[in-house]
């Protein structure tokens, strides 16, 4: 199985929670809807994380002991919120619209738009444009750094000042607008 070690220990805490004799029972429905609980036997064994599979697939490759193949979700009956509590399981990350920015490339890019030195910088030389580029961002960030004073170093500018140099080679001439 290809998981990371983190994901293997929380697969072992979730099957020793289930396999307790008070733990909450796994079941699934079948095609009309009847609850079938699975016997705790099956959070045992080498197979047991194909019962955990999305894929239905999978799923039908673990036998019951009468021969029937189990393709619907197996459930659980309790609440998610109590089976991480009692696992101690944290998210990876919390939820949420996304991250925060640290450093606020999109202004600096639209600040050096209106720069009049881009009207003046040599296309001809990719080096030395980049480079220019990568010191005016650089200037940006030292005259609009946060209260902390933090500032990306130029290694981090550098790729956006690819892209800068590549939209400034790739826009129409003033003529033949």
């Amino acid at each position: 199985m290809n998981a990371s070690d983190e994901t293997k220990e929380a697969l072992e805490k979730f099957f020793s929670y289930i396999q307790r004799e008070g733990g909450p029972k796994a079941y699934y429905r079948d095609r009309r809807g009847k609850k079938h609980y699975l016997d705790r036997r099956y959070s045992f064994g080498k197979l047991r994380v194909l019962l955990l599979s999305e894929f239905g697939a999978f799923r039908s490759l673990c036998l019951l002991p009468g021969g029937k193949r189990i393709s619907e979700a197996i459930r659980i009956e309790a609440d998610p919120g109590e089976v991480i509590k009692e696992l101690d399981i944290k998210p990876k990350r919390a939820g949420g619209p996304g991250r925060k920015v640290k450093y606020a490339y999109i202004e600096a890019v639209f600040d050096l738009r209106a720069d009049p030195r881009l009207e003046r910088l040599d296309l001809n030389d990719e080096a030395a444009a980049i480079h220019s580029i990568t010191d005016w961002l650089d200037e940006w960030f030292d005259s609009a750094a946060n209260v902390s004073g933090e500032i990306p170093k130029r290694s981090l500018l550098a790729p956006y000042a690819r892209k800068i140099f590549g939209h400034l080679q790739n826009r129409p001439s003033i003529d033949g607008r």
